[in-house]
């Protein structure tokens, strides 16, 4: 993650003319904490992806794996390959979701 993680980060703070030292600001952490973000030299936990998420206008799919962010209803379009069946298989594929 991390390679990829710095881009889009250095990215996206550019795009809304942030400094590593605004972000920092905002979440409240060093500068140089930011700076290695950006370095790809360590990564985030997930409170601060979800934060800088919010702060950068971005899903977590974009700031992470560099995917676009998708619109409700590109998301209602995707088939996520569950099908609707029957009572009896809507518990069956409940079970092995959670218990695989």
């Amino acid at each position: 993650m991390s390679i990829l993680f710095a881009t889009q980060l250095t990215k996206l703070s550019a795009n809304k003319g942030l400094s590593q030292a605004d972000i920092a600001d905002k979440l409240l952490v060093p500068q140089q904490m930011v700076s290695a973000w950006e370095a790809g030299v360590s990564t985030p936990d997930l409170t601060y992806l979800v934060k800088l998420a919010e702060i950068l206008d971005c899903s977590l799919d974009e700031l992470v794996l560099g995917l676009p962010k998708r619109n409700a209803s590109q998301l209602g379009q995707m088939n996520f390959g569950i099908s609707q069946p029957g009572i009896g298989g809507y518990y069956s594929q409940l079970l092995v979701l959670l218990f695989g």
